[in-house]
């Protein structure tokens, strides 16, 4: 897209009634303004992040740590660094009933069946694997997914200087 033809059309299509000297300041502002639009992103990741926030205004936005991060809790807050962003669906699903929950994407959808798949099959030993695997991706789906924009923070990007 080229910014400048438009600007010189928008300057001449609504500015014919100004001054010269008006014109003149117009049409720098608006090549200011073309010069920002085309300038990428420092961190293209950022870019992407803002993209997406854009377009899915009513997702939250969920921040994914990475478990390497946060080392021992003798600190309050701990350094990382922005990772990817996507938009997916994740689930707090508890393995067992001494377990606090743990984040999963539908890219982990299979994980999940595999650990329902072991609970179905020890409470319905009379079941077939292609049933149990059914029953198991059911109540997989059935959980309660929630749709968001996810934010991977990583390790610290640490520049030695």
């Amino acid at each position: 897209m080229n910014y400048k033809n438009e600007a010189t059309e928008i300057l001449e299509e609504f500015a014919s009634s100004y001054s010269e000297v008006d014109r003149n300041r117009l049409a720098k502002k608006l090549e200011d303004i073309a010069k920002v639009a085309q300038t990428p992103p420092p961190n293209a990741k950022y870019g992407e992040l803002l993209r997406l926030v854009a377009e899915n205004p009513s997702l939250p936005v969920v921040p994914m740590v990475y478990s390497e991060v946060v080392q021992d809790d003798g600190y309050a807050w701990w350094l990382g660094s922005f990772g990817g962003v996507s938009v997916d669906e994740y689930v707090i699903f508890k393995s067992s009933k001494y377990d606090d929950g743990k984040y999963y994407t539908k890219d982990d959808e299979d994980e999940i069946e595999e650990i329902i798949a072991e609970w179905v099959s020890e409470e319905n030993p009379q079941m077939s694997e292609s049933e149990i695997f059914a029953e198991a991706h059911r109540q997989a789906e059935a959980l309660p997914w929630k749709k968001a924009i996810l934010v991977y923070i990583g390790l610290p990007e640490v520049d030695d200087e």
